[in-house]
């Protein structure tokens, strides 16, 4: 009966669901990339700056990655707006994002063209305007559908595939000269093409001034001429190439030069030297009348496998990949034109074909064709002279069709990697393919163990796929920032996907993945790109291996981290080795320490919660000791060609700016000196020298003290600092400055500043002296025993390479430490107040791991250079002020709560410090260097606080004109004295018959007492501020403000008395002037 049934209705159809919408944002997006070249709305810049295009399209905001606080996991950092960049394009749309090649500038461009170029000045999260787009004008026909940053004259770095010989990795690289042109100045530059067809040359010139050039490249007449996308890239004769495509479908390509018009021996350009407006010709090379899918012959009316003719294909993307290296090591390599276009299925259509979307990769190669005569020519030229030949003409370029690449995906956009010989390419699922530039396929993978190409020819990949549209990746191509239809921000990095035969992760793998960690690091490294996105991916790495290894109960005899560092020192070729012959110059010259040292203390940050290990911190250490070594030789260092034997150091400024310096430097000794008295009282405890029990203890107690005095580099920056230690003191020790508190003299800055160091010195237990000749014993102990022990140049650098990155001390430095705790530290003892050393304060330092330490860590933090504790109220205005200002407005008697006044304080900080950043962006803009008040009014309407203006402008008026009278009181004093010394000055030679020394003194003193007046008339109109009315204060204020304003008036009422004594000192006692002469003699000698 069952089987009639089934015969009676059939086999039962298969039903499948119709494929989901696509959403809104996505077609809106795919009409962009048609319509437009110029639309990448997020952008990653090589210093790790992340940029993107608001919601709204009026702002940009930048991020970028951080490593958290709190459990030192790298995520993206909290959001930071581009001042001003909605009232420099008028509101209109932000369209296009694009970062110079050395990531410091930022292009923004609006829907009309208009460009504004941004620069990061401190961090890599502010960024100011430092040219606007108001300078363009608003025209549809200048909307821009190409641009390309200009490149700059450094070597790029080219790595081959790793290959293992034997027991090791070798490393393959070549430096590749950048192609032209270039700036002549050395500093930026833009190309870019106007829908309208005209090329605009943006560029900074010497006296950095922005400068805009613009040349027509073909004249238009209709609309089918206008242009929808531009791509534009160097070539190897220092010329640019032009690819461009038109309404009606011609691709056209041109060769653009610029002549900047410069001498060729650029040495002898002055740097202030401001040549001509550069020259543009622009040369037509080839035409292509239909750009379009290639369609094989007899196919045209048939449906590809997803029901839609290759003909709906449009374009949109055009990109031009300029000649470079070859990884197969190829003779030629041609300039290609990339032309992407895109299929969109229409899902509201009524047709039965299920239609998937489509991307056709079609390609050209740019090549220079030989062209020959047909014989007919060569029997002419047999008969005449004159007639041209073959070995006359020159080759033309020809545009060679190559075979064309379909996807079943929609391309958002295109990347150029490594030299532009690998195209990243996002889809907008998510995937992130690597294609070669040749053949256009998936890079292959990695064939057999002992080879390592790259981190995605490894085994790396983007998992967790899902629908965006933007998206960019970050400078070494492991992580990608992606805007998703809501507009909401997608962070994504590589994961490891290899595994072996038996679905686990063993050793041989473990030693690949830290090759293809290594081998990107040294192309970041040569090609000065930030690490931050290598440093999230190698944290997830490393956690994904020892995940995956606990829950199958395996051990492994690898580590990642140790083992990564380690080839990282030999691959980039750093000497670490400097105590047999000392090169301090290479530890301050090479980049690559600083790179590596970085690397090393951020793998060990686990959050402020957690302790770094002991490797990390003494490369943590290591960082904080060549700042300062580098910070002491830019005091010392002379930057005045007028005085040559005049330093830094002669400022007071500088003085000020150094003194946590030179307190911190003095506590890392006193830290250092403290630790061998702990390690020496181990020692002494435990009954003899026990190595294994000495690198026990100093791992545990994860003190950085004893590896800081035996690795080589350390101790030459402790020596350094030494150097500058002794050279400051004796400077403050030798500067005359007053003694007792009744000196006749007044202290002046340098004085002060001195003081203040002595007291700094004075106050510490160890003095550099005795710390620079414990030093000194060590370096002779280290060079006997690497002598003694006949070590070779390549063991001593392994020998301080392990000692760096694991901080144990070898066996061939036991006699060191023996002696370094046993005799020296007995002799210290005598000369050191321990009990003084051990109760001083050394927790801001940030080398303890005590809970002391832990607290302090939390609720205070010490700037990376000045060194110097920042406190929560450090950026807080006067709490004092605070309460004054509010009572000033509330009715009397009203009560304030101290948490209010805390609230106000702090809220009238930040509102000071965003105040300040938008006038500073606005002073910017208008290329000064000084905040004016008009910018201060403009920052209040951009900010929207235009409410405050009318009161601000009325107070300003009023502070100015009491500012005016009494300038002019102090003016007119001025003159009244001068009149009347003359006068005297008269009389004088009427009665004696020739007092022309007298006078000569009087009027020196006239001008004498002038300059002090003009001093004090300066110091009076910048330290007065704008009166405030106030209300009677609080009662807990009342004693304060009482005691204050008697002071005040008194002060007031002293005026009258303080002019006639200076009366008195200008027209007569000489021996009542002779202090002030002398003081003021002290000032211009200082």
């Amino acid at each position: 009966m069952d089987d009639d049934l089934d015969d009676l209705f059939g086999e039962a159809p298969q039903l499948s669901l119709p494929p989901a919408l696509p959403a809104k944002g996505f077609l809106q997006r795919v009409d962009e990339i048609r319509l437009s070249g110029c639309c990448q709305k997020v952008v990653w810049s090589k210093l790790g700056c992340i940029a993107y295009v608001s919601d709204d399209g009026h702002a940009v905001y930048v991020r970028c990655l951080v490593c958290s606080s709190v459990d030192g996991q790298w995520r993206l950092s909290q959001i930071c707006t581009v001042g001003q960049v909605s009232s420099v394009h008028n509101e209109h749309q932000i369209v296009h994002l694009s970062w110079n090649h050395s990531g410091s500038e930022l292009a923004i461009v609006d829907v009309f063209g208009r460009i504004s170029i941004c620069s990061i000045l401190i961090a890599i999260n502010r960024i100011t305007i430092a040219r606007p787009g108001l300078l363009d004008p608003e025209d549809s026909l200048n909307a821009l559908v190409g641009m390309t940053w200009l490149n700059v004259e450094r070597l790029a770095p080219f790595y081959r595939a790793v290959i293992k010989c034997e027991d090791q990795w070798g490393f393959s690289a070549s430096q590749h000269k950048p192609m032209g042109p270039f700036n002549p100045s050395g500093k930026s530059g833009i190309i870019a093409v106007t829908r309208g067809g005209m090329i605009r040359l943006i560029f900074q010139s010497s006296d950095n001034r922005w400068q805009d050039l613009k040349v027509e490249i073909d004249g238009m007449s209709t609309f089918s001429e206008l242009l929808t996308h531009a791509a534009i890239c160097p070539d190897k004769d220092n010329t640019l190439l032009l690819a461009t495509h038109t309404v009606d479908k011609l691709l056209r390509v041109y060769r653009v030069n610029i002549d900047f018009q410069q001498p060729l021996d650029r040495q002898k350009i002055p740097p202030t030297h401001v040549g001509p407006m550069p020259v543009l010709h622009v040369q037509h090379l080839k035409l292509m009348n239909e750009c379009s899918p290639l369609i094989e012959h007899g196919d045209a009316d048939d449906y590809n496998s997803n029901g839609l003719l290759y003909s709906q294909a449009r374009l949109s993307h055009l990109e031009l990949v300029p000649a470079g290296p070859d990884a197969r090591r190829r003779d030629t390599m041609y300039p290609v034109v990339l032309a992407i276009f895109s299929m969109i299925p229409d899902h509201y259509q009524n047709t039965q074909i299920q239609e998937e979307p489509l991307s056709i990769i079609s390609r050209w190669e740019l090549r220079n064709a030989e062209i020959s005569l047909h014989k007919s020519f060569e029997q002419l030229s047999s008969q005449k002279s004159n007639a041209v030949s073959n070995a006359d003409l020159s080759p033309q370029p020809e545009l060679k069709r190559l075979a064309d690449k379909v996807i079943d995906k929609t391309l958002l956009c295109i990347q150029q990697c490594n030299l532009s010989t690998v195209l990243a390419m996002i889809y907008s699922d998510g995937l992130v393919e690597f294609r070669d530039r040749v053949t256009m396929e998936n890079l292959p993978p990695d064939e057999g163990p002992g080879k390592v190409s790259s981190l995605s020819q490894f085994g790396f990949c983007y998992q967790d796929e899902g629908p965006h549209l933007h998206a960019a990746l970050s400078p070494n191509f492991c992580t990608m920032i992606s805007l998703n239809d809501a507009h909401e921000t997608q962070l994504r990095l590589m994961q490891l996907s290899k595994k072996n035969s038996e679905g686990t992760i063993d050793d041989s793998i473990i030693e690949e993945v830290i090759i293809s960690f290594v081998l990107q690091f040294a192309i970041s490294c040569a090609s000065h790109n930030n690490n931050d996105d290598l440093l999230a991916i190698m944290q997830l790495c490393t956690k994904q291996v020892s995940v995956e290894q606990a829950q199958l109960g395996l051990t492994t005899n690898s580590n990642i981290e140790h083992d990564f560092l380690s080839e990282i020192y030999r691959v980039l070729s750093i000497s670490m080795d400097h105590s047999i012959d000392p090169q301090p110059e290479n530890l301050f010259r090479n980049p690559l320490i600083q790179h590596c040292l970085s690397v090393q203390a951020s793998l060990g940050f686990m959050g402020l919660d957690q302790h770094r290990r002991l490797g990390p911190k003494v490369a943590w250490m290591v960082l904080h000791l060549r700042t300062a070594s580098l910070t002491y030789a830019f005091a010392f260092n002379n930057n005045n060609r007028s005085s040559p034997n005049e330093s830094e150091l002669r400022k007071p400024e500088v003085l000020f700016q150094i003194q946590g310096l030179v307190a911190w430097s003095l506590d890392v000794m006193n830290f250092i000196i403290d630790e061998l008295f702990t390690l020496s009282n181990i020692i002494t405890d435990h009954g003899y020298m026990d190595l294994e029990h000495l690198n026990n203890k100093v791992q545990n107690l994860n003190s950085p003290a004893l590896p800081l005095l035996l690795i080589s580099s350390s101790r030459s920056f402790l020596h350094y600092n030494c150097r500058a230690l002794r050279g400051i003191r004796t400077q403050a020790l030798s500067h005359p400055h007053p003694r007792t508190p009744h000196h006749s003299i007044p202290p002046t800055p340098h004085s002060r500043a001195f003081r203040e160091l002595e007291a700094t010195f004075a106050a510490s237990p160890i003095k550099p002296q005795a710390f620079e000749q414990v030093l000194t014993e060590i370096d002779k102990a280290v060079k006997d025993a690497y002598t003694t022990a006949h070590l070779s140049d390549a063991e001593r650098q392994l020998l301080e390479k392990e000692m760096l990155i694991s901080a144990a001390v070898p066996e061939v430095l036991r006699g060191v430490v023996e002696v370094l705790l046993g005799a020296v530290v007995e002799r210290l003892r005598g000369e050191v107040d321990g009990g003084e050393l051990f109760f001083r304060d050394l927790r801001w330092l940030g080398l303890g791991d005590e809970k002391g330490s832990d607290e302090w860590r939390r609720m205070w933090s010490v700037d990376a250079i000045r060194k110097v504790v920042l406190g929560p109220e450090d950026l807080s205005l006067p709490r004092t002020m605070v309460q004054r200002l509010a009572k000033g407005v509330l009715p009397p008697n009203t009560q304030i709560q101290k948490d209010a006044i805390t609230a106000m304080s702090k809220g009238a900080t930040v509102f000071v410090n965003y105040l300040s950043q938008a006038a500073n962006a606005s002073t910017q803009s208008t290329s000064r260097k000084a905040i004016t008040p008009a910018s201060v009014i403009l920052a209040l309407h951009e900010l929207e606080f235009s409410d405050f203006v009318p009161r601000l402008e009325a107070e300003l008026a009023k502070y100015i004109e009491v500012q005016t009278g009494k300038r002019n009181v102090y003016r007119q004093k001025l003159k009244e004295k001068a009149a009347g010394a003359a006068v005297d000055g008269e009389g004088e030679v009427g009665v004696n018959g020739g007092g022309g020394e007298e006078e000569g003194r009087k009027s020196k003193r006239v001008r004498r007492d002038e300059g002090r007046e003009a001093v004090e008339e300066d110091a009076v109109e910048e330290e007065e501020e704008p009166v405030v009315e106030e209300e009677e204060p609080v009662e807990e204020e009342e004693e304060d403000d009482e005691s204050e304003g008697k002071a005040s008036s008194s002060s007031t009422e002293g005026e009258p008395e303080a002019e006639t004594m200076e009366g008195s000192l200008g027209s007569g006692g000489s021996h009542q002037g002779t202090p002030t002469s002398a003081s003021d003699d002290d000032d211009e000698s200082d």
